[in-house]
């Protein structure tokens, strides 16, 4: 998967559920997507947080692109919208350790988020880093998903459920792997009051915020595996 800034839990439920999670950091930017920005519940609802980034460009890849200064900032309006959250404290010095890393690359940056975040909550997933695997990045996206697994012999690949649209079983079955869809079933757990009702699909941190790594754990199995 592209490296995603502070995922909302269908992406979590992915890291939980592979033996081995590739950060696909030589993937082209996606400009508008969920790379360096992600969504919170402010007073008035949903508020979007986005990372800055010097030269971005769809011409690019990711891991060929540098983050820019405003992570105090996004720490900051963290601050300021959970103070009163149950796990603020907590939640907030792993926001604080994550933005402390020492890397302006987009994807090493983002990369270790995710690294922090699965320590936070006790995963024991392995990561890999894509550009580090042996494979062509001149080939076609499924192609390069295939020799990806083929390279770390695997026997099954689980992607996101927008996946469906972009891959094919015939392929992976010729390859003797299994593929597999997660489809992410949004579960409520508490939120501050905010005088509207659940929002689901908020990135991970709202979820930390409210009911903390032991509440988000027990949300991560609210899944289901399918073609």
């Amino acid at each position: 998967m592209q490296p995603y800034l502070f995922p909302y839990l269908g992406y979590v439920q992915l890291m939980q559920a592979a033996d081995v999670f590739v950060i696909y950091d030589n993937a082209q930017f996606m400009k508008g997507g969920w790379i360096n920005r992600n969504r919170i519940l402010a007073a008035n609802g949903p508020q979007t947080f986005t990372l800055q980034l010097i030269g971005a460009s769809p011409n690019k890849l990711i891991n060929q692109i540098d983050i820019g200064a405003n992570g105090a900032k996004i720490l900051r309006t963290m601050e300021q919208t959970y103070a009163k959250a149950p796990y603020a404290a907590e939640t907030l010095a792993f926001v604080e350790r994550c933005f402390t890393f020492n890397d302006s690359n987009l994807a090493g940056f983002i990369g270790n988020s995710l690294i922090e975040l699965a320590n936070h909550l006790g995963l024991t997933t392995q990561f890999k880093v894509a550009s580090s695997l042996a494979f062509d990045n001149n080939l076609s996206a499924q192609e390069k998903v295939l020799a990806m697994c083929e390279t770390l012999g695997a026997t099954r690949y689980i992607n996101a459920e927008g996946g469906r649209e972009l891959y094919s079983h015939a392929p992976f079955e010729a390859a003797g792997i299994d593929l597999k869809f997660l489809m992410h079933t949004p579960t409520e757990y508490p939120q501050l009051k905010r005088g509207v009702d659940f929002e689901p699909r908020l990135s991970v941190l709202d979820a930390l915020m409210n009911i903390g790594p032991e509440g988000v754990n027990d949300l991560l199995d609210d899944f289901t595996l399918e073609r």
